[in-house]
């Protein structure tokens, strides 16, 4: 078997000189990207805590301002509730003592000046003036206007109460309202207090989300910034790598390489050998 040389033939291509330019700048702008250092960034990622929801703070401490109406109001109703019988003296008339003195000597005059001088008179007239009879009169005319003077003191007590307890009643009623009243108020103070508070808080966190807002819009459009670079190289790289070119040169070259043959003594070893496998194979 002999062996002819081949010759096999390669051929390359140089890229163009504009193209190596441009990849070497790329080159360079590659690594002065991967040497720039870290940048943090200088705004406010958080919004602050605006003045409405400071106002809305302030208003919410202020857990005693209300206390002084309810503690009103309760002194108003424990004065309210308070029994007639031990406050009755404030109300009684101050010259009730002596209104009952005055009718006692009303009385007692009356006694000596008109109704015993009478009976005496009469019995004298009859001529028995000093008997049992007369002494008898005087005793029951003196014990009839005895009943009269307590009748009336009793009835000007009874006056003198009636109106102490209309005066403690109608205190009591009014000390019990203004209770009712300052409770009220107390609560309807509290309840337009708790309403504002609301009011600065919902508007206060309005003001900050929309604060808020603004400052994720200008940290994406940092990130976006630092991005960039690096977005904009990796681009440049794809377009670089997609643009087609003619090689400005070529190279070839050719490299003999030994290639067998057949000749006919080959062929005649073959068919021998095919011969003796079909033989073999019967057998």
């Amino acid at each position: 078997m002999s062996i002819p040389a081949q010759n096999i033939r390669t051929e390359t291509g140089a890229i163009p000189p504009y193209l190596t330019k441009a990849f070497m700048e790329a080159q360079q702008r590659a690594f002065a990207n991967y040497q720039r250092g870290y940048e943090p960034y200088a705004g406010d990622r958080l919004a602050g805590f605006n003045d409405l929801l400071q106002q809305a703070e302030r208003l919410s401490n202020q857990t005693g301002k209300y206390s002084p109406y309810f503690d009103r109001a309760q002194q108003n109703i424990n004065r309210g509730s308070e029994s007639f019988l031990n406050n009755y003296q404030p109300y009684l008339n101050p010259r009730q003592d002596a209104l009952l003195r005055g009718i006692e000597e009303e009385g007692n005059r009356a006694l000596k000046e008109k109704v015993l001088p009478g009976i005496d008179a009469r019995y004298i007239a009859l001529g028995q003036h000093g008997s049992s009879r007369h002494a008898q009169m005087a005793k029951r005319a003196t014990r009839d206007l005895q009943r009269q003077i307590a009748n009336s003191q009793e009835e000007a007590l009874s006056r003198g109460y009636g109106q102490a307890l209309k005066g403690f009643a109608d205190d009591r009623a009014r000390e019990l309202e203004s209770g009712r009243l300052l409770s009220e108020l107390g609560i309807g103070r509290q309840s337009y207090n708790t309403a504002q508070i609301r009011a600065l808080q919902e508007a206060g966190l309005l003001r900050h989300e929309r604060d808020q807002t603004e400052r994720d819009f200008a940290y994406e459009m940092w990130k976006e910034r630092q991005r960039h670079p690096s977005e904009s190289l990796a681009n440049y790289f794809s377009i670089l790598a997609g643009t087609p070119f003619v090689p400005s040169r070529y190279r070839r070259s050719e490299i003999r390489q030994l290639r067998p043959s057949w000749h006919h003594q080959d062929w005649r070893d073959l068919g021998a050998g095919l011969l003796t496998d079909l033989i073999l194979n019967r057998r």
